[in-house]
């Protein structure tokens, strides 16, 4: 999504490298401005801009990246418990209104034993996101979710969380940013939730591939 601690690396990326041969597929919200308060928190290219540095590729439905790989654009709302919440304001096709962060995306890999989900922050809400991933690609098998879940209480959403997690029989849970230790801490007491960071490899006898 485009939230600046998402996007801002595209900026060293652009001093660095030659960036016109690479594809970048997004939310066609993704590059619109974004505030929260006074300060500005998108991305540091506009979609215009990206079109003129990459091969840029808007996306708001589900596109495959390879033969194996799945973009799923927009996430629909789907799980009643899951209710978004607004972050800031964006400024879509030049009209301000409260930004409920619809381009939030992720990734599936379909893999021969199921499908492994990887996602940014979660904005969309994880069984959200999971949800969709099965119904775009006819699969029930979760092989892994590994990424960030955006859940920092332990409350009613977060047990309906588990509970939605446990029934659809997800094998193991790489939680990352926006997962507070709390949050994990309750998962691990009926999820397999596994170790992952900055560094690690997932390996294929964790079943990823």
């Amino acid at each position: 999504h485009g939230h600046n601690d998402h996007t801002r690396g595209l900026k060293f990326m652009k001093e660095r490298l030659e960036l016109s041969g690479m594809e970048v597929i997004a939310h066609p919200s993704c590059f619109d401005e974004k505030v929260f308060g006074e300060e500005s928190i998108g991305a540091p290219y506009s979609a215009a801009d990206m079109a003129g540095i990459c091969r840029y590729r808007p996306c708001g439905g589900p596109c495959n990246i390879s033969e194996r790989l799945v973009f799923l654009g927009e996430i629909p709302d789907a799980v009643d418990f899951e209710t978004r919440k607004a972050i800031g304001r964006t400024r879509i096709r030049g009209k301000w209104q409260d930004d409920y962060v619809r381009d939030d995306s992720a990734l599936v890999y379909r893999g021969e034993e199921g499908i492994f989900i990887i996602k940014g922050c979660s904005h969309s809400g994880i069984c959200n996101i999971v949800d969709y991933a099965v119904k775009v690609c006819g699969e029930s098998r979760i092989v892994g979710i590994l990424g960030g879940f955006h859940l920092f209480d332990v409350d009613n959403r977060l047990e309906q969380t588990i509970r939605y997690l446990e029934r659809m029989g997800v094998k193991t849970l790489y939680p990352c940013h926006c997962v507070s230790l709390k949050a994990k801490i309750k998962m691990a007491e009926t999820l397999n939730v596994s170790e992952v960071g900055v560094g690690m490899e997932i390996m294929a006898q964790d079943r990823m591939c």
